[in-house]
């Protein structure tokens, strides 16, 4: 919102003051709007071509599978999962055993003793297929501040599209790598089939 209060009391960054700070800083980017030529289409077929030459690039992602468990690749976490004051949450972990039912974008949890609120970024994984290696396996995670944290994510064995920025995570060794997909807003995944 600009010039007045946030809409989001949780998020302490909900406002501009002024239109002229966010016109300065804040660049829309639809003004004149997005070609077929502007995303990358990946499907099942072409995903072995990607390369790290298209990080940062919006891509759509045809034909990724939801999945939920424990993946092969990298850290070898359980998804989905969340993750708040460097502690990470799955459905291994004591009070967090129900995440497959209500499994989120991102979370907010509200202490029962303190009623303080923690926001949970959250990890979903999609996969083309081999559980087992980097390539082809992508992680969608989202801030606990975003607006869509609490819609549901997409059931495990859907098959979706995806549109995203592609990035990747790494500590300087694909032993601990994750490509990671940045959505813009929950609509950027279509379930095409359960």
């Amino acid at each position: 919102s600009v010039g007045v209060a946030s809409t989001n009391s949780d998020y302490a960054n909900g406002n501009m003051e002024d239109r002229n700070t966010l016109e300065e800083h804040v660049k829309l980017g639809e003004l004149i709007g997005l070609t077929a030529a502007d995303t990358l289409v990946v499907t099942p077929a072409s995903y072995s071509t990607l390369t790290d030459e298209s990080l940062g690039r919006l891509i759509r992602f045809e034909g990724l599978e939801s999945k939920f468990g424990k993946a092969g690749w990298g850290y070898k976490n359980t998804f989905p999962n969340y993750f708040a004051n460097s502690t990470s949450y799955d459905v291994n972990s004591p009070g967090w055993t129900d995440i497959n039912d209500w499994a989120t974008w991102a979370t907010k949890r509200v202490d029962e003793l303190t009623h303080e609120s923690t926001f949970y970024y959250g990890s979903a994984w999609f996969t083309y297929g081999d559980i087992n290696t980097l390539a082809g396996n992508y992680v969608v995670r989202s801030s606990g501040y975003c607006r869509f944290r609490d819609e549901k994510i997409p059931a495990d064995g859907s098959v979706v599209n995806i549109t995203a920025i592609y990035t990747k995570f790494s500590q300087g060794s694909d032993a601990t790598a994750a490509y990671q997909l940045l959505l813009n807003k929950a609509s950027d995944v279509v379930v095409t089939s359960k």
